[in-house]
């Protein structure tokens, strides 16, 4: 995942969602994506999440897949 976070960060260019508006690429790539910049929740201990959030360091790097993360997890779940 480390390596394709230029990819995300280059197909954010100039939208707001992964391919123009939201849809199934956002819906599919954002349980991966999110743990780049939300971290685990208190008490998650799947190990699978934390090497997400290990192997996937944005530093101060990729604002516009920051803004989308931050997009997409304020959207509704239900």
């Amino acid at each position: 995942m480390r390596v394709s976070l230029d990819l995300f960060e280059d197909l954010l260019d100039g939208r707001n969602y992964l391919f123009g508006g939201f849809g199934a690429a956002d819906c599919v790539a954002f349980p991966f994506l999110k743990y780049a910049v939300l971290d685990t929740p208190p008490g998650d201990e799947e190990l699978f999440h934390h090497v997400l959030v290990e192997q996937q360091p944005l530093g101060d790097g990729y604002p516009r897949l920051r803004r989308w993360v931050e997009a997409v997890d304020a959207r509704p779940r239900s």
